[in-house]
This record gives structure tokens, C-alpha cells and sequence, in this order.
């Protein structure tokens, strides 16, 4: 089916090219469906609970459940997308990650499915729950993705002078930051770092989770993509509690004052 799919739009070259990059994704689809198959209808839940919003898991969970006639729950992996998605969300309820993103979901997809927003538990989902008396620090989170861009905010940083650690993300690397950080300026305990503290990202979830931490989210969208996603992509980021900078300019002024 996804070869035919394939050729009847790309043509047949990229259609066996399609297929070639598939073929281990689509043994891991099968055996998910499977075993989740099995699972629903021996246990017969009544309610199904989710982290998955869109991806070809979450349309497996939406229609097995569809077909046993069990509630499903969404409780989001990530920031929800600002564009519709083909197949829709999963979920007969979605918890949302802020109050602008349930109500831009509602128009989206015309009352299909319950939309909630719920601060005690987007509270409960992003809180870490550390108590901290220390002085706020400025914490950097770079993104996984386009490492170039946040090697750019790291070299300003140490143009100005100013104190402050990094945070990095999971499949990121110290080597593409060398020589203008080292292991010193790095902070490992993600429960430390986003707590209590001045955080700076780009376009990233740990702008909401800053929020329910007491800290202070800064997104930095200094380059014209990150900003385009940030404002159009992510409604969920459409917090005001969540400072906009639009240049290092701006950035500099904001961490001055």
C-alpha cells in the first residue's frame, strides 16, 4: 500500500526509496498494532491514556480504540502543532499545554474533539517539585537541531560577559560548543536547571515547563525560522508569561535589567 501510495505521487524511483526508508518502520507500526490489539481486548479498559498526539502510533491507538469503544485521553508528548493534522489528533479528551492552545485547537478542528485546560495538571506534568533557595541563574537550553544557531546565542553570551550555564539537550554535544564553553559551564541535573532559574531557549518546551518551576522563561528568537515556528507553528508558546527577545540587542537589555 505505501509503495502504490508512493508511485501514484513521486514516481516509481522515489516510491523504492520511499519504501527503503520505511521498511524498518513499518515492522515496528505492526508489531505495535499487534500487541496493542491484544492488549485492548483482553484487558477492555475503559478509558486509554496517551502521550502520543499525531504520529502513526497515535493513529493506531485512536482507531483500535475507536473500534472497542474506549475512551481516550491525551495527555500531549511535546507542544501541539498549529496546522491540522490529516488524520487528526488522538484523543476524545487533549489536555493542552496552555490556555491559547486550547482555544486555537477548538477552532481547528470544529468541536471534534474536548479540548481542556487544566493549570493543576499542566502544573503536575511540568513541575519538578525541587524546592530552592538559591540566587537565580541564567540557564541556557540549546536544541537538539541546528546546533549553529545556538552555538550563536552561546557565543554572544561570552561576548557580553555574562555568567551563565548550559543545559544541554540529551542527543546534543559539548564538542560543537568548543572552546567557547567547557564541562565547567555546564549544569547535568535538569531538575536543578529549570528551577528557580533565568531560562533562555529557542523555541522549546522548557519555555512552559520554566513557568510551573519558578523561573523565568526567555525565548530567544533571535533567528527568523525559530521565529516563524515559535509564533505560527507552537500556540502552546503563546504565553505571556514567557518574555520574547528579537535580537541580542533586546536580549542584552533584558538580561541587564
Amino acid at each position: 500500500t505505501l509503495f502504490l501510495t508512493a508511485r501514484k505521487y513521486l514516481g516509481f524511483l522515489s516510491s523504492v526509496k520511499v519504501l527503503a526508508h520505511y521498511k524498518k518502520r513499518i515492522a515496528h507500526k505492526v508489531s505495535f498494532e499487534f500487541y496493542l490489539n491484544y492488549l485492548l481486548r483482553h484487558l477492555k479498559p475503559k478509558r486509554f491514556y496517551t502521550g502520543n498526539k499525531e504520529d502513526r502510533f497515535a493513529l493506531i491507538e485512536k482507531r483500535l480504540c475507536n473500534e472497542n469503544r474506549i475512551k481516550t485521553v491525551c495527555i500531549p508528548h511535546g507542544l501541539e502543532y498549529a496546522f491540522k493534522m490529516p488524520a487528526g489528533l488522538v484523543g476524545n479528551v487533549f489536555y493542552c499545554n496552555s490556555q491559547y492552545a486550547k482555544d486555537y485547537l477548538e477552532k481547528l478542528y470544529d468541536g471534534k474533539i474536548e479540548f481542556v485546560f487544566d493549570r493543576s495538571i499542566v502544573s503536575q506534568m511540568f513541575s519538578r517539585h525541587v524546592k530552592t533557595q538559591k540566587e537565580k541563574q541564567i540557564i541556557f537550553f540549546p536544541e537538539s537541531r541546528e546546533w549553529e544557531k545556538n552555538l550563536a546565542i552561546i557565543q554572544f553570551l561570552k561576548t557580553q560577559k555574562v555568567s551563565f550555564y548550559v543545559k544541554l539537550h540529551i542527543k546534543d554535544s559539548l564538542d560543537h560548543y568548543r572552546p567557547f564553553i567547557d564541562e565547567s559551564t555546564l549544569i547535568n541535573d535538569f531538575d536543578d536547571a529549570i528551577s528557580n532559574s533565568i531560562c533562555l531557549a529557542r523555541k522549546s518546551t522548557v519555555l512552559l515547563e520554566a513557568i510551573y518551576n519558578h523561573s523565568i522563561p526567555i525565548a530567544v528568537l533571535v533567528d527568523n525560522k525559530d521565529r516563524a515556528y515559535f509564533e505560527f507553528m507552537f500556540p502552546a508558546l503563546n504565553d505571556e508569561s514567557i518574555r520574547k527577545v528579537y535580537s541580542f540587542e533586546e536580549l542584552q537589555s533584558l538580561l541587564k535589567g
